[in-house]
């Protein structure tokens, strides 16, 4: 399809990527998959198993994919094993994965892990970003080591497909609220596993692919190898929105803080964590501790 394919150049990915990426296009069609895969004689129940179909109520199929740009997703081999779909043209949702199915679970793959994973080795670390061309952008441009979770919160199965190629993660979020959301939910997770992410607040572009096609790969690597704590990130913000000065502001830090302490202060590292909060928020240990147990208690109950 011309105009998709110039839709996709426009993006900045040249057409000597197209095939490497393994861009397809899903028409604008009701029935499309399904005529092509009845041609090739493949069984529809196994296309509906797989989320390419889906039953109507009425009787009969509809396509799953319609109108859409198509991603392959594949696993840490190289294997597809489901497809990420973004709208062409107006339409919602704007990004459609594959459903679940005994192939693929979203919170067991990162996209683009296959490609990335000799990259994460030479390199020593692992760029996190959030979305599809987020990923595919810096690798055209020669930034190989980045990877994608697959439109939903990061999980530990994940986290740790990480840990086996390296210790040393570098997230890259918005600078707004969303970020800072993304963030809290992302620590306890790493540290979990004993890692502490570095991160990266974009403030001028509001993603990675923008950012990288903005001020090209050299720019966007130094950027990176700026990046510093995800905690820091996190008490930072703290710190610019309550005056620690005041009780009452330092009570309305620990408040926003006590969430993620929570998941974190029985880890190997909690007490040193509790210690490090305490400093940053001007709360002592032991009043940090008392509103923990506070908040174990009126679970309980």
């Amino acid at each position: 399809n011309p105009p998709v394919e110039d839709y996709i150049e426009n993006r900045g990915i040249t057409r000597s990527w197209f095939e490497p990426i393994g861009f397809g296009f899903a028409p604008d069609s009701w029935d499309g998959m399904q005529s092509h895969l009845s041609r090739m004689g493949l069984d529809r129940k196994d296309a509906v198993s797989l989320g390419l179909l889906k039953p109507r109520q009425t009787g009969g199929h509809y396509d799953y994919f319609r109108s859409r740009v198509m991603i392959p997703i594949r696993d840490i081999n190289g294997q597809i094993v489901a497809f990420g779909g973004r709208i062409y043209g107006q339409g919602d949702p704007k990004y459609l994965n594959s459903p679940e199915h005994a192939l693929f679970r979203k919170r067991s793959v990162l996209y683009g892990l296959d490609a990335a994973k000799d990259g994460i080795k030479r390199e020593g670390f692992v760029i996190l970003v959030e979305g599809y061309f987020d990923q595919i952008s810096p690798r055209v441009r020669g930034v190989e080591n980045v990877v994608a979770p697959l439109a939903t919160s990061l999980g530990t199965e994940q986290v740790r497909l990480l840990r086996r190629f390296t210790n040393d993660v570098v997230t890259i979020f918005d600078g707004d609220e969303a970020g800072l959301r993304a963030a809290r939910r992302a620590i306890p997770i790493f540290i979990a596993e004993g890692m502490e992410p570095r991160c990266l607040i974009l403030t001028e572009d509001k993603d990675p692919d923008e950012a990288i096609n903005r001020i090209g790969a050299d720019a966007f690597r130094s950027m990176v190898d700026e990046a510093g704590s995800m905690i820091d990130f996190l008490l930072d913000s703290v710190q610019a929105r309550h005056d620690l000065r005041t009780i009452g502001g330092r009570n309305l830090a620990l408040e926003e803080c006590i969430p993620v302490l929570r998941e974190i202060a029985d880890s190997k590292e909690g007490d040193y964590l509790i210690e490090r909060f305490s400093s940053r928020i001007r709360v002592r240990e032991d009043r940090i501790r008392q509103a923990l147990q506070s908040r174990v208690n009126a679970v309980k109950k």
